[in-house]
């Protein structure tokens, strides 16, 4: 699923820039925008299946406070003060 959802944001988002029409692309950024919701909630869920229960609150918390910003070091201790325990 994951892998899947990658590639039609991809080729939707490349579709976009190649569309002809304004209309065109404004749809095809809405499917885009679709797929990429569905992207990051497969990446979240797979995430905090594949940790022990101990260990998703600081999982998530590393890896989605890490997107706008990318990874800055004060995450790792704010993730192990502000996680659930």
């Amino acid at each position: 699923m994951l892998t899947g959802a990658a590639l039609c944001f991809g080729a939707l988002e490349v579709a976009g820039a190649l569309s002809p029409s304004f209309v065109l692309f404004c749809a095809l950024l809405t499917c885009a925008g679709l797929w990429g919701m569905l992207f990051t909630s497969a990446v979240s869920a797979t995430l905090q299946l594949a940790n022990d229960a101990e260990m998703r609150g600081r999982t998530v918390i590393q890896s989605e406070a890490g997107d706008p910003l990318g990874i800055l070091p004060h995450q790792a201790s704010c993730s192990g003060v502000l996680a659930p325990r």
